[in-house]
């Protein structure tokens, strides 16, 4: 139960005694004693007088009709007696005497119109009910009801009545609760004035004085955190004391007043960390439980008052019994709180908090489970507009992130995302809370980012730190917190991207946090050791002595500051300070620097092995190193071994301690590493597969451990001899991209022929995640490595995500708990931005349900017999060696230290030639070379030459001569290092010269134009002089395109032989057009429509856009693209396009198509199979996307084509074909590109170099 819960109830408590219209006046009614409404003792006896007097007064009504001038009274005491009865502990539903009291008063003010004597007293009843039932139910039009006859009780009850006092206390009551649902500071200000009114018709002796001095108290808490003046605070906390000594020992409300003072001492100590507040504070709310009689209506809330006390305490450091004592009377004030109570709500919310602080200090999950279920019924509880739903949010919250922590259950930090975002909405800017809640959903983000590597998620976590850091400026209480979560944001863009200037903003500003956070400040622990990482970070980058000692020295504080039990011990400080001192030891040779280190990384994981904790693999690394440094090898080996098998563990963590296995491996030349390359590699497809979007699917795909992982593999396997082995590497490790979608879209005919149903669902799954993977989430996604070296918490204690908040935290609880009634059911001011992220996260959560679905169904299918055990499962290295049935396929591998070739030949046979030790050095300076000729169209200022066909607004200079030598040297160095040796492999095994050949080349050599190498001088022939060259982007993808050759030749022969062929797709080619910034454009499309006549469908300019191209390529098997093209960037890498009118045609659109009837492709447009740098084996070009959609040939450009270079090229190219048939399209290129050299003056290698041919 939040402190805020507790404060409305003593409202209630406190308004139900001072509204003497709740007690029957003895001119009304004689014969009604006023002792029975006065709060007496609820036993059973009082139950018998309550249910006697009711019998009575309906007995009473009967007798006097209504004409009686007695029957208003009647109904008013019957009203009163409801009321008072709703206000105890009944045996039946709360709500039930409440509704009852309201008709009755309802009836009593119907025979009392304006003028009544005692018209005031049904309109101050009315009032109160309606006031009391908006508590239950939050109906507005209660409140505005209650409020309307509040004001007309102030209005016409005379001054001078004895009871005035209490018409202007409950006026000030309701506004109250009108300030909170609408935010108006009037209706604060107007509460203040109508409850100070009653003060002073309260004089010293009063018996209502101690109410009114507790009501102000309370109006004048909430001004503090509209406000942030401390003053206001201070009074509150003054008036409250003057309400203790004044309030009788024996007054039953007396607890109330000791709990109030408890509240405002505790939000004292929240703000400014006295603790003798917060001793006083659990001084005033055993005082407060002491008073109370255990069958008073307000015992239970003083337990569950008493219980959010200890539970601060237990966190500031306090015993376990504290925690203990705390669960036991949360649990006992819940028991007093049955269903449907209102006050069930916070106490369930009180006991969400509390096992989730027992789980810190014991580790057990099942107290993690405890608190999701009680904040899970809490938050279930609540109306779904309603204010109070914010605090059961933020622990509710606190409880999914927590376990996503823990369990890395998916489900968990898409609930608590949700829920997050759901009270940003109820907090817009200005209402307090808004900054707790904008630190939710930006810790949450992180902790996505940290998994996913989505760039946005990042980025609105800075956004979102940033305004918080604006609403708390120098001199307010949460700088100190604010600083350091937007430092940790820094911290960890610059983990992702190595800026310097983020590390030196996040050192910046966590110093400053630092010095807001004085020796023996609960949170300094937290900044010594954020700082320490931060300057560790700046040390592996700058080399700077004096970061590495300061990182040591303030680690060392932040250890002593955290004896052995402490939560955050074992990672956040030992293992931090292990890696550190490992650091020196590296740079100085110390070795007590190394035996330290070995000491306290033992203590690590020790610690995190006996806790489960899912970051043990991260902890197992530190500690392997440190083995190998002091030479027990065999147990860093061990070690990692068991963290790759972790599975409490997240799949990046094991990820990395695989990774760690593999370089410890190499480094010794050990016999486990081909093992420990099979575990990282099968760890990749897994994490993939649960990656929502493409964007993050690339971020994963990009991290340098991983996109060089299969070019390694491969590497190690050819180093020891096991060339099967290196085939089957080679190919699971490439495209990985392209092999998820493609188990979407697996023929499923004979599961369909025997088990249709499966097939229908299965698909179904397949259709579904396949348009959820390809669907564009309109962000761009980072490097997602999870934070290795970042011993950072966010800013908070416990440690949640980062700048995310435990709501009954010492630094929250008070803040966290006035704001349930302070939040409004606003809308934030962006409303664009917050539906994309909404969209984003649901898109998420649907992914990842459908993925679990898909898995299980798979393992199903699997299960079904010997026909289904390979189902989706890794391609036989048989059936991949199928791929050379029609000519060699040479594998082309880049490592580090090594670049090999891998001949398959069409009988099986695979053959190993490595190349020259010399050409991982060359190739490096031949990529250079290479990324000047595709990046001069980006690099010149001057206008852009029309005759290439780049994409619009992209300037780029004439082809120079330097231009032409730097190519040719490129094409020669390329043929010596790489395709020389193959070529003379190739003639020795019997290949005939212009057969055709098909090269997969790996890494950096899958940018090169490998089919234009040659010496290039006079009587010595070329590549393309020996053999006719075709490129495969995996082998998989060749046998693939063969197999869609296949059923698009059947399927053509059907459709051609049938009389209901749609006339749409008579058409050859399909030729799409873009001639008004290409004038040769228009010369290529005539070329066309002379070659195919009526064959040909044009579609050009205004009529070439997205829309209708898309239309049309399912119904015509060849296609031709005349236009501007554009490859995507390392940013966005699937960001490639074609420049249609009007708009772009993207990868993604051309992506989500199904062309079963495709044959070949030919893209006349710049950059068309060129591929982002970034993920070179990804192959992520306009190109291979059309050959995975059905296309088996495609035709494209590995850079810019020249405009007059499309006519003369088409026309040969075609020609050919339609006289030797599409099969001889290879060959068709091959020729058109030498007449090219022979006809056209001028024709450099870098000019017609650029096309090439893909698959079969």
């Amino acid at each position: 139960m939040t402190s805020e819960n507790r404060r409305v109830l003593s409202v209630m408590n406190h308004d139900a005694v001072e509204s003497s219209e709740q007690v029957p006046l003895h001119e009304e009614d004689p014969l009604i004693t006023e002792e029975i409404y006065t709060f007496p003792s609820f036993s059973l006896i009082w139950w018998l007088m309550s249910w006697i007097q009711q019998l009575k007064f309906r007995a009473m009504l009967w007798l006097y009709h209504s004409d009686h001038p007695k029957h208003s009274h009647l109904l008013s005491n019957l009203a009163k007696l409801h009321f008072t009865r709703s206000q105890v502990r009944p045996p039946i539903p709360p709500m039930t005497d409440l509704e009852t009291a309201i008709v009755h008063e309802r009836e009593a003010l119907a025979f009392r119109p304006h003028g009544h004597p005692h018209r005031h007293i049904s309109v101050g009843n009315l009032a109160m009910s309606l006031s009391f039932r908006f508590n239950v139910s939050e109906n507005r039009d209660d409140l505005e009801e209650a409020i309307k006859y509040a004001r007309e009780t102030v209005a016409i009850r005379p001054k001078t009545h004895p009871y005035f006092h209490i018409a202007l206390s409950n006026l000030a009551s309701s506004l109250f609760l009108q300030f909170h649902r609408a935010r108006n500071v009037k209706d604060l200000d107007e509460c203040l004035e109508n409850e100070y009114a009653a003060l002073e018709l309260r004089p010293l002796g009063h018996s209502y004085r101690s109410i009114s001095l507790s009501n102000i108290a309370r109006y004048l808490h909430t001004r503090f955190f509209e406000s942030n003046r401390m003053e206001n605070l201070d009074k509150a906390i003054a008036l409250q004391h003057e309400a203790v000594d004044d309030c009788p020992s024996n007054h039953p409300m007396k607890n109330v007043t000791h709990g109030e003072l408890s509240q405002l001492l505790l939000c004292r100590f929240s703000y400014l960390s006295d603790i003798k507040d917060l001793h006083a504070a659990i001084d005033q709310g055993h005082a407060a439980l002491a008073s109370c009689p255990s069958n008073h209506p307000t015992y239970p809330s003083a337990l569950g008052n008493l219980a959010s006390l200890l539970h601060v305490r237990s966190i500031e450091g306090g015993t376990t019994d504290d925690l203990k004592k705390a669960i036991e009377h949360g649990h006992a004030s819940l028991d007093l709180h049955p269903p449907g109570h209102p006050m069930r709500r916070p106490t369930l919310q009180l006991l969400a908090g509390l096992y989730n602080s027992r789980f810190y200090q014991a580790g057990d999950i099942n107290d993690l489970h405890e608190a999701v279920k009680h904040g899970s019924a809490s938050l279930n509880s609540h109306p779904p507009d309603s204010p109070s739903r914010i605090a059961a949010v933020g622990i509710v919250v606190s409880s999914l992130a927590l376990r996503f922590i823990q369990l890395g259950r998916m489900e968990d930090l898409e609930d608590a995302l949700e829920h997050a975002r759901a009270a940003l909405k109820q907090l817009p800017d200005g209402v307090p809370g808004h900054d707790l809640a904008l630190q939710s959903v930006a810790g949450l983000l992180q902790a996505r980012f940290d998994e996913f590597g989505r760039l946005d998620d990042i980025n609105e976590a800075i956004e979102l730190e940033h305004a918080v850091l604006d609403l708390h400026p120098v001199g307010h209480p949460g700088r100190e917190q604010s600083l350091g979560t937007y430092a940790f944001s820094f911290t960890s863009r610059f983990t992702r991207f190595g800026n310097l200037d983020d590390l030196d903003k996040a050192i910046k500003y966590q110093r400053e946090s630092l010095m807001l956070r004085p020796s023996g400040h609960r949170n300094r622990p937290l900044s010594l050791s954020n700082l320490a990482t931060a300057l560790g970070m700046r040390f592996d980058k700058v080399h700077e002595t004096k970061d590495l000692d300061e990182a040591i020295e303030f680690e060392r504080e932040a250890l002593g500051l955290r004896p052995p039990g402490h939560p955050h011990r074992h990672y956040y400080s030992l293992d931090s300070l292990a890696k550190l001192l490992h650091q020196r030891f590296q740079s100085s040779g110390n070795r007590d620097d190394l035996e330290q280190s070995l000491k306290y990384s033992m203590e690590a994981y020790t610690t995190a092995e006996k806790n489960m904790d899912p970051l043990l693999p991260k902890i197992s690394i530190t500690l392997a190193d440190l083995y190998k440094a002091d030479g027990n090898i065999d147990l860093a080996f061990t070690l990692l071994n068991e963290a790759s098998e972790n599975t409490t563990s997240s799949l990046l963590n094991r990820f990395e301690a695989a990774i760690a296995w593999v370089k410890l491996g190499r480094n010794v030349d050990h016999a486990s590493t081909s093992v420990a390359y099979d575990k990282a590699l099968l760890l990749v497809q897994r994490s993939l597969f649960l990656r929502a979007t493409v964007e993050m699917q690339h971020s994963l795909l990009s991290r340098d451990d991983v996109k060089f992982l299969a070019s390694e593999a491969t590497s190690w396997a050819l180093r020891k001899g096991n060339l099967e082995g290196a085939l089957q590497t080679f190919e699971q490790g490439r495209a990985l991209f392209w092999s998820k979608i493609r188990r979407f879209r697996e023929p499923l005919t004979d599961l369909r022929a025997r088990y249709p149903d499966k097939a229908d669902e299965f698909e179904d799954l397949s259709s579904r995640l396949e348009h959820l993977a390809t669907a564009k989430s309109g962000s761009t996604v980072a490097d997602s490595r999870t934070i290795d070296s970042l011993k950072l918490l966010g800013d908070n204690e416990p440690s949640l995500p980062p700048g995310f908040k435990q709501s009954l935290t010492a630094a929250a609880a008070a803040r966290s708990a006035t704001m349930v009634k302070q939040n409004l059911n606003l809308k934030l001011a962006n409303k664009t931005q917050d539906q994309s992220a909404a969209a984003f996260d649901q898109q998420i959560k649907e992914q990842r349900l459908l993925a679990e679905r898909w898995n299980d169904m798979l393992s199903e299918i699997q299960a079904l017999g010997p026909k289904f055990n390979n189902f989706l499962g890794p391609v036989p290295v048989d059936e991949l060696k199928t791929a050379a049935k029609y000519g060699p396929v040479i594998l082309l591998n880049h490592a580090e230290l090594f670049i090999d070739a891998l001949i398959i030949l069409p009988n099986g046979e695979i053959s190993h030639i490595p190349l020259t030790d010399t050409a991982p050095e060359l190739l490096g300076s031949l990529s250079s070379q290479m990324d000047r000729i595709r990046s001069r169209d980006t690099a010149n200022s001057e206008p852009r030459d029309p005759s290439l066909r780049l994409k619009p607004k992209i300037n780029r200079p004439v082809i120079s001569d330097s231009d032409d030598l730097e190519s040719l040297t490129m094409l020669r160095t390329l043929w010596e290092i790489v395709v020389e040796p193959v070529v003379k492999a190739l003639l020795r095994m019997g290949r005939k010269e212009n057969s055709r050949i098909w090269w997969c080349p790996g890494g950096k050599l899958s940018q090169f134009p490998i089919h234009a190498a040659g010496p290039y001088k006079d009587g010595e022939k070329n590549l393309y002089d020996y053999f006719i060259s075709s490129y495969t982007s995996t082998l998989s993808s060749l046998i693939a395109a063969r197999q869609s050759q296949s059923n698009s030749t059947q399927e053509s022969a059907s459709v051609q032989t049938s009389a209901s062929m749609p006339e749409s797709a008579t058409g050859k080619v399909l030729a799409i057009g873009q001639s008004t910034s290409l004038p040769k454009v228009d010369d290529e499309l005539r070329v066309l429509e002379e070659i195919f006549a009526e064959k040909a469908t044009i579609l050009k300019n205004d009529k070439a856009d997205p829309q209708s191209v898309l239309a049309k390529l399912p119904v015509h098997p060849w296609a031709h693209f005349s236009c501007h093209g554009a490859r995507g960037t390392p940013q966005e890498p699937l960001s490639s396009y074609f420049e249609l009118h009007g708009a772009q045609l993207s990868l993604l659109e051309i992506l989500e198509t199904r062309l079963s009837n495709a044959e070949l492709a030919f893209l006349a447009a710049c950059h068309s199979a060129a591929g982002e740098p970034e993920t070179p084996d990804e192959a992520l070009s306009l190109a291979v996307t059309l050959q995975f959609c059905g296309f088996p040939r495609v035709i494209g450009t590995l850079w810019e084509m020249t405009d007059d270079d499309g006519p003369p090229l088409v026309e040969k190219f075609y020609g050919h074909i339609l006289q030797n048939g599409i099969e001889d399209s290879a060959v068709a290129l091959n020729l058109a590109v030498k007449s090219l050299q022979h006809n056209v003056e001028g024709a450099h290698p870098r000019r017609w170099a650029t096309f090439i041919h893909i698959g079969v």
